[in-house]
């Protein structure tokens, strides 16, 4: 009976010193001193070359995405994209968002060429420090990423817009006159029609 009361004792004293020794560890934070990050701004226009008046796709990004605090996976979002279309001629359209909402950091944009010859897109991060809770969603020193830098950049692209109109693939080639096989290719996708569902 003794044995078993000094091993009870024994196991009591060994579980409030380990709750002691977690309890006294002091707050850390993941880095004290601010982080420089240097940002790869991206841009690109679909398609190139394209016909006058067609409507063009575009988007902007930055190749590091944000980093995700401890506690959430990704609470925070980039500030400050604009990008400028120059046509030939020098006028520009101008696209900005104070807030990018896609989690990765891309931002996508829509607009119509109306004159032919090359445009010159620009896109420019104007850089952002991250703030608690609106950015990094931890309070600082709580393993967060408050008070990091994100440093500005910029990236630039072409678009080439032609009078001729562009040649564009068929959604499907005709289906089958006479005895076929499968497999019925990629290129084929309205030959559902003969195939059913076999």
């Amino acid at each position: 009976m003794q044995k078993q009361t000094a091993a009870i004792a024994i196991v009591i004293l060994l579980l409030v010193s380990m709750g002691a020794s977690i309890t006294l560890i002091p707050n850390t934070a993941a880095h004290t001193t601010p982080y420089q990050i240097t940002t790869y701004a991206k841009t690109a226009v679909l398609p190139s070359p394209m016909q006058v008046g067609q409507s063009a796709l575009g988007y902007a990004f930055l190749a590091n995405a944000p980093l995700a605090s401890s506690a959430v996976t990704n609470t925070y979002r980039f500030h400050d994209y604009t990008v400028t279309a120059t046509d030939p001629n020098g006028k520009v359209q101008t696209f900005h968002w104070d807030t990018v909402s896609d989690t990765t950091g891309a931002q996508f944009f829509r607009f119509t060429p109306d004159v032919v010859g090359t445009w010159n897109i620009t896109f420019k991060y104007g850089g952002q420090t991250l703030s608690y809770p609106a950015d990094t969603g931890t309070p600082p020193g709580a393993n967060s990423n408050a008070g990091d830098v994100y440093l500005p950049s910029t990236a630039n692209c072409t678009l080439i817009v032609q009078a001729d109109p562009i040649k564009t693939y068929p959604d499907s080639y005709p289906l089958p006159t006479e005895y076929w096989t499968r497999p019925i290719y990629g290129e084929n996708p309205y030959w559902w029609a003969v195939s059913s569902d076999w």
